[in-house]
């Protein structure tokens, strides 16, 4: 795993990588809230959290603005955290 996140804080991840990932993430989400009791989990989630409601709302939104650089400062920033 800190292998896999080192690689991808160096940009190891390609546009296509990317992109597939976005639409496999749109597609749960969107099977996730087939039923109220799913949308009701994910506002109580999102309010547990301090998160706004829109958050829930705007979850497709927030994937298409993901870069390929903003990933990568999160797995360099992953990467240099110690672990075991």
């Amino acid at each position: 795993m800190r292998a896999r996140t080192q690689e991808l804080a160096a940009g190891g991840l390609s546009d296509d990588d990317l992109e597939e990932a976005r639409w496999s993430l749109a597609r749960k989400f969107q099977l996730r809230f087939g039923t109220t009791d799913s949308v009701l989990g994910a506002i109580l989630e999102a309010r547990k959290r301090g998160w706004p409601l829109e958050t829930v709302d705007r979850y497709a939104e927030h994937l298409l603005e993901v870069s390929p650089d903003d990933l990568r400062e999160v797995f360099t920033r992953s990467s240099a955290l110690k672990g075991p």
